[in-house]
């Protein structure tokens, strides 16, 4: 299924975090227009209710100039890309354990914190790479490591840096650190990338080549989100709101809170905790900027449906829910639809159609 990460992501709200919520025995026979909507069912009500000429005086669209970045890839980036994924995929097979440690070796350790004989949280690791000479860990601790033999344990009498801002308690406390060496990763290489069995890659060349195509389609598809922002913020801002319908926010909102509860307890955390971490307020507020946010977008999208007849067809929309039941192996258009009122799908097929006539027609500029 194809996903817009639009402003606000107005489509994906619309129809993915209502499934469920909708009561179609609620649902209301008449039409709502402007001055009759603040009375709509909210869970049923969908952008064809309203008459969106009357709400909304759009201002130019066509040729919407955008100023946006061109996708690229960062060396650095694809350089701790590549050795990130050597490193954790050799084995130790494939490591060094003939020769002691030297400053800029990458090396494979496991060590126990411990302070006052006691080990101490976050202090142990069962298997990780190191670079001696990064500076990642406190000092003393790399250091302690040249000249060690990969087989041999050492025990590192060292302090903590005072303050230390990663873990506070640890400031200034003196600890040991029983460390051993298991082996030093060899030098990337041809031999040892294709000793690696990647189907994907079978020397550093390609290697090479793999970790920039990841990360040249991870660009172009921050670029098409940028890009898709950028011409819809342009687009609000040249639309007049003469009135949003209260039903609209509504329903926009109660999918906002909703889609936020569930994104939160499947990070363990109660909903306001989670929105003041990403957005310092809590679920009630951000829902309800949100929601209004969302419905002048929806309005905005459906006024230029209206103008440009990008509105969805009945058959169109049922080749594409047929198309969805196919993707998701579902064994029908019910079992897809749940209680969400279909409609709503027609809202997000025509975001789709109108985000693409405004990227099409907009002019846009590299950064």
């Amino acid at each position: 299924m194809k996903k817009r990460f639009i402003v606000l992501l107005a489509a994906v709200i619309a129809v993915f975090m209502l499934a469920g919520c909708g009561d179609k025995e609620d649902k209301k026979e008449e039409t709502p227009d402007s001055s009759e909507s603040e009375g709509t069912n909210t869970d049923n009500v969908t952008l064809k209710d309203f008459d969106v000429d009357a709400l909304v005086t759009l201002g130019e669209y066509k040729g919407l100039e955008v100023t946006v970045p061109e996708p690229s890839v960062d060396e650095a980036q694809q350089q701790a890309y590549v050795e990130n994924i050597f490193y954790n995929g050799i084995t130790e097979e494939a490591g060094i354990k003939d020769r002691a440690v030297e400053d800029g070796d990458q090396v494979y350790i496991s060590y126990v914190g411990t302070m006052d004989g006691e080990a101490f949280s976050g202090g142990t690791s069962e298997g990780t790479f190191l670079k001696i000479g990064s500076g990642q860990y406190i000092a003393g601790f790399e250091d302690g490591l040249i000249g060690v033999t990969p087989g041999e344990t050492v025990d590192l009498n060292l302090t903590f840096p005072d303050p230390y801002d990663p873990n506070p308690d640890m400031s200034g406390k003196e600890v040991v650190f029983t460390v051993t060496v298991i082996y030093i990763a060899p030098e990337i290489s041809d031999e040892a990338v294709l000793a690696m069995a990647n189907e994907n890659f079978s020397n550093v060349d390609e290697l090479n080549q793999y970790v920039y195509d990841q990360l040249l389609t991870q660009a172009q598809s921050d670029y098409d989100i940028r890009l898709e922002n950028a011409v819809i913020e342009a687009l609000l801002k040249n639309t007049t709101f003469i009135k949003v319908p209260e039903a609209l926010i509504n329903k926009y909102t109660q999918n906002i809170l909703q889609n936020m509860t569930t994104a939160a307890a499947s990070y363990g955390y109660d909903v306001d905790s989670y929105t003041n971490m990403l957005y310092g307020m809590d679920s009630v507020m951000i829902s309800a900027q949100f929601g209004e946010d969302s419905a002048k977008q929806g309005l905005a999208f459906q006024a230029i449906a209206n103008a440009e007849n990008l509105t969805v067809t009945d058959e169109e929309m049922d080749e594409q829910l047929q198309k969805y039941v196919e993707d998701y192996g579902l064994s029908s258009v019910e079992e897809l639809l749940g209680d969400t009122d279909k409609e709503d799908y027609r809202d997000f097929f025509m975001f789709d159609k109108v985000i693409d006539y405004l990227i099409e027609n907009a002019v846009v500029q590299a950064e």
